[in-house]
C-alpha cells in the first residue's frame, strides 16, 4: 500500500514537471467527518491527446482505495459540443478491495445550450479483469449550470449501480467560483441513500457536502 501511494506521488510529480499542460483536480466530500478523498492528475498533449492520466481515491477509513492510470483523447470540440474518451486500468487496495482489477472506459459529454446556461455528463463503468472485481455503473454527474459571469450555479443528478444491487440515486446542487489563474472551486451539496454506507438494509438519505478544484498550469507560465 505504502508503495503505491509512493508512485502514485511520484508520477503526479512528474506529470506537472513535463508536461506542456497539467490538470490538478482534488476532490473531497464531507459530512460529519470527510467521506472520501480524490485526486487526479493528467496532461493534454496538442490540445487533444490526454496522457498519462493517473488517480487516487479512498473512503476514508473503511479501508479501501483506488489508484488508477491511463489515457485518451478529445474526440470532437466545437462551440456546442465536447466529446473525450480515455480509458484507465484500475487496481483496488486495502483491507476490503480483494485486489480487485478493472478496465474503465470514462466518457464526458459537454455541451452548450446559449451563452449562459451548459452542462456535462460523465459515465464510467468498472470492467471486471479479475475474479474478485465486480462490475460496477457510476454516472458521476448530468448536470445544466448558468453562468452568471465571476460564478456558475446548477443541478444536477449522479447515480451508482454495484453488481445486480438497486440502482442508487444522487441528485445534487452545484456552485463554481471561477477564480481565474488560481482555477475554479467547486461545492456540491448531494442526496446520498443511506445504504451507501450502512449497507443495503437501511433507509433513508442523507446530504453530503463535496469541495472539487481544479487547476491547469501551462509550460509558459
Amino acid at each position: 500500500m505504502k508503495t503505491s501511494k509512493a508512485l502514485l506521488v511520484l508520477t503526479l510529480f512528474g506529470s506537472a514537471c513535463f508536461s506542456q499542460e497539467t490538470t490538478v483536480v482534488a476532490r473531497m466530500g464531507m459530512r460529519n467527518a470527510a467521506t472520501y478523498h480524490f485526486l487526479d492528475a493528467f496532461q493534454t498533449h496538442r490540445g487533444k491527446w490526454i496522457y498519462p492520466d493517473v488517480g487516487y481515491i479512498d473512503f476514508a477509513k473503511n479501508g479501501y482505495w483506488e489508484f488508477f492510470i491511463g489515457g485518451g483523447a478529445v474526440l470532437h470540440d466545437s462551440k456546442r459540443f465536447t466529446l473525450i474518451h480515455e480509458g484507465f486500468i484500475d487496481r483496488a487496495q486495502g483491507r476490503l478491495s480483494h485486489s480487485a482489477t478493472y478496465y474503465q472506459p470514462w466518457t464526458l459529454f459537454g455541451y452548450k445550450l446559449s451563452q449562459k446556461v451548459s452542462g456535462k455528463t460523465v459515465y464510467f463503468p468498472y470492467l471486471p479483469l479479475n475474479k474478485s472485481a465486480r462490475i460496477q455503473h457510476v454516472l458521476e454527474c448530468s448536470q445544466l449550470e448558468y453562468d452568471f459571469k465571476h460564478f456558475r450555479a446548477g443541478a444536477g443528478y449522479g447515480g451508482y449501480r454495484f453488481a445486480d444491487e438497486d440502482w442508487q440515486h444522487k441528485p445534487y446542487v452545484t456552485w463554481t467560483l471561477k477564480a481565474g489563474s488560481l482555477g475554479e472551486l467547486e461545492l456540491w451539496l448531494q442526496r446520498i441513500p443511506r445504504n451507501v454506507i450502512l449497507g443495503s438494509g437501511a433507509h433513508g438519505s442523507f446530504v453530503q457536502a463535496q469541495i472539487r478544484f481544479a487547476k491547469t498550469f501551462k509550460k509558459n507560465q
